[in-house]
């Protein structure tokens, strides 16, 4: 632990500088909702101090002299306020603004929060998406967070089943999924159709599709960090959604002074209702997601946030004999305080349990479970001084996984129970070297139980301003991964109840992957933002395994992990505009991604060479806003059926030969591809106001001219020459929904 010590040594040091001179720091939030407003403008009054607040709001003046001064805080869209302060020597002053949202029509050149946030910090791979845009975009029956994921172009989807994310060849057990900084094991429902994740209850999402900060551990891929909102301080709002599957409500209130809360339900309807049309729907899901938030003095806030996920999937006979039962889902229990200790200096620790159960029974015959419970301790401290932004951590998570198949309670195909640990210490910071070059570093240290060695992973970005509105950028990182998954080679509904997740064993290395990225980023105008990036990921150790595989090890299930390389490469171009209350991207991928398979790299069955999305948003008439959402890209790989043969046996009793029927001859392992996917869906709402109260209601149609995209192909070999058959994914669906607030 000779680490963990020399790193307190340096944090100690660091939180023991103190800065002797008066400084200002606080908050600015929307007034009617209590949200943090980022990247606004704050400054002294005919001074020269001033500052732009990070993404959740804070600012931090320092340096300031002794007496009175006004403090100005000014953004787009917003009201400016003014507050007067008296300092005295060494003083320190927690000061909030509290500003009221305009509308507003201006011309000629405009500093929002995202031509601020380009000028003063380094987003290499990542995009923020707040919740209004996951409202608007198109819907599966319900808004979801994921679908809007899979229409970047730096993310593959699978099939339209599936709403887990495929991020520049990386797998879904590759990306590290949060809510409130608490991680989220297999956050999906119905196979992977609907993600966990409801929307009335995000404030918003951040991705990072690669070369993100070492604070997040133990995933090679990619980041999907989700936060919840700060519940109302002054009033209430109650929200309530009903779709054609699902019915939501929602409520948030405050308690008393500083104390508040939200708590959100969501339950399908099916089970219940088709019955009384005499039609039995045995499978239904429920969420249940709730916070409760302190403030406490200005500069402390404690939340607890509760977070629950269940999926039910019951066969019977005439309600007595039990043929099917299936379970599965998350929980999780998070606990996040943060203080502002001074200027520029705060302290956030996080406290979590999360798990993923999933139990399957099939006439009290065949029974398994697949369980995973990680508990994990969070420190993080923040120090922002003059151009320079810090933060260090120390992480323990405790991870425990129970894997079990069984035949009859007599005998077991699998039994695995393993329990590791992984300590860690982390920095990651930023510095604003000068108007041209930003710098960006990190490094994390690892302990994982069972590895002797501690494992070193580094991160750097670069960002050089060719102009005001033109920049380069350039990141090298490198990340480990302690767990893996059980996997099928072929995308016939791959995990359709999820991760099976199992820890990497002690005779195997951790899985490592190497991010290179190098972009551009261009204001074309104030409302166009243009972007490339080329990447190349090189994973010079993945593991995986297949339930065969770990059968056959049954008796030693270390044993059962499967070793190879895997890399991938590409580029990606995406242009977002913005004007009004119209807005749209359109975004472009080549990508090839290779695995070693049998001494021969091979194409996974996610891989898409070419993938073309575009997204708009647009107000019509009668205050009705438009929606779609177009996919354009190369089929996936598969291996063909490309002859037969037909089989005979030889029967001794009646001294004949037998028909054995048929075999395919396949072709090499993913040498062929599906047609070119195509789809395109829109979307119509209109909200309706009286007084308090609004009514929304939303009619989207998916697939809306009913392309035919193949999931995959069978055969009726009866016939000669064979017949070939396409499984075909969703065909056009329309579905309305009907939301309700005050």
């Amino acid at each position: 632990m000779a680490f963990i010590k020399k790193f307190l040594f340096v944090l100690s040091f660091i939180t023991s500088i103190q800065i002797f001179s008066s400084s200002v720091s606080g908050y600015v939030y929307d007034i009617n909702t209590n949200k943090p407003i980022p990247f606004c403008n704050v400054f002294i009054m005919n001074g020269t101090q001033g500052d732009i607040g990070d993404e959740k709001g804070f600012y931090s003046l320092d340096n300031l002299s002794d007496g009175d001064h006004t403090l100005i805080v000014n953004i787009i869209g917003y009201s400016s306020d003014t507050q007067r302060v008296n300092l005295k020597k060494d003083d320190f002053r927690r000061i909030d603004f509290f500003i009221k949202s305009i509308p507003i029509e201006m011309k000629g050149q405009e500093i929002t929060g995202e031509r601020a946030e380009f000028t003063n910090s380094i987003s290499i791979s990542r995009d923020v998406y707040k919740k209004e845009e996951f409202d608007f975009s198109p819907q599966l029956i319900e808004p979801d967070i994921m679908r809007v994921f899979q229409l970047l172009p730096s993310v593959v989807s699978s099939s339209d089943f599936s709403s887990a994310l495929y991020v520049r060849g990386g797998s879904p057990d590759q990306n590290l999924i949060l809510y409130d900084n608490s991680p989220i094991m297999n956050p999906f429902h119905l196979g992977g159709v609907l993600s966990t994740f409801e929307t009335n209850s995000v404030k918003e999402a951040e991705f990072y599709a690669g070369g993100y900060p070492e604070s997040y551990p133990n995933r090679l891929s990619s980041v999907i960090d989700v936060k919840s909102i700060n519940p109302m301080k002054d009033d209430y709002h109650v929200v309530f959604d009903a779709s054609i599957l699902a019915a939501n409500l929602f409520v948030e209130s405050k308690i008393y002074d500083g104390l508040s809360f939200f708590v959100s339900g969501r339950r399908t309807y099916f089970d219940k209702i088709l019955p009384l049309i005499n039609f039995t729907f045995p499978y239904y899901f429920y969420d249940i997601t709730s916070k409760i938030d302190y403030t406490y003095k200005d500069n402390i806030r404690t939340s607890f946030t509760y977070f629950n996920s269940t999926d039910n999937l019951s066969l019977s006979i005439e309600d007595t004999i039990d043929i099917v039962a299936l379970d599965w889902g998350n929980r999780l229990y998070s606990l996040n305080y943060s203080q502002l200790l001074s200027s520029g200096k705060s302290l956030a620790l996080t406290l979590y349990s999360s798990s993923y159960q999933n139990t399957f029974d099939v006439i009290e015959i065949l029974k398994a479970h697949s369980l995973i419970y990680e508990y994990g301790s969070k420190l993080s401290y923040f120090i922002e001084k003059n151009s320079f932004k810090g933060k260090f951590g120390l992480d323990a998570i405790k991870d425990s996984f129970d894997y079990f198949v069984s035949i009859a309670d007599t005998f077991n195909l699998i039994d695995l129970q393993r329990s590791p640990y992984t300590i860690s210490a982390y920095l990651d910071g930023s510095y604003n070297y000068s108007e041209k070059f930003i710098g960006q570093f990190g490094v994390r240290f690892d302990k994982y139980q069972y590895n002797d060695i501690i494992r070193i992973n580094p991160q750097v970005g670069l960002k050089f301003f060719l102009s005001k509105s033109l920049a380069m950028t350039l990141s090298l990182a490198k990340y480990s991964q302690y767990i893996t998954s059980i996997r099928q080679e072929d995308n016939s509904f791959a995990s359709i109840f999820g991760e099976m997740w199992l820890p990497i064993e002690s005779l195997y290395d951790p899985q490592e992957c190497i991010h290179t990225i190098s972009g551009i980023e261009y204001y074309l105008t104030d409302k166009i933002f243009i972007s490339g990036e080329f990447y190349k990921k090189h994973y010079p150790y993945i593991l995986y395994t297949t339930m065969g595989q770990l059968i056959i090890n049954r008796e030693n299930p270390e044993n059962a992990y499967i070793s190879s390389v895997a890399g991938s490469h590409g580029f990606e171009v995406m242009i977002k505009s913005t004007y009004n209350k119209a807005s749209g991207w359109i975004g472009y991928s080549y990508s090839r991604t290779e695995f070693l398979k049998d001494s021969t790299f091979v194409l996974p069955y996610y891989d898409k060479t070419h993938n073309l999305n575009m997204t708009l948003t647009l107000p019509l008439p009668l205050l009705i806003y438009f929606s779609t959402a177009v996919n354009y890209g190369s089929g996936f790989p598969y291996t063909a059926v490309v002859g037969k043969y037909r089989n005979y046996y030889y029967d001794i009793e009646s001294d004949s030969i037998g028909d054995g029927g048929w075999s395919e001859i396949m072709s090499g392992y993913n040498e062929s591809r599906f047609p070119a996917y195509k789809r395109v869906d829109i979307s119509f709402s209109r909200k309706f106001t009286i007084d308090d109260f609004s009514l929304k209601l939303n009619l989207s149609i998916i697939n809306v001219f009913n392309f035919r995209n193949v999931y995959f192909y069978y055969y009726d070999h009866s016939v000669t020459p064979s017949k070939r058959y396409e499984f075909t994914q969703f065909p056009i669906v329309p579905s309305i929904g009907v939301s309700g607030e005050f």
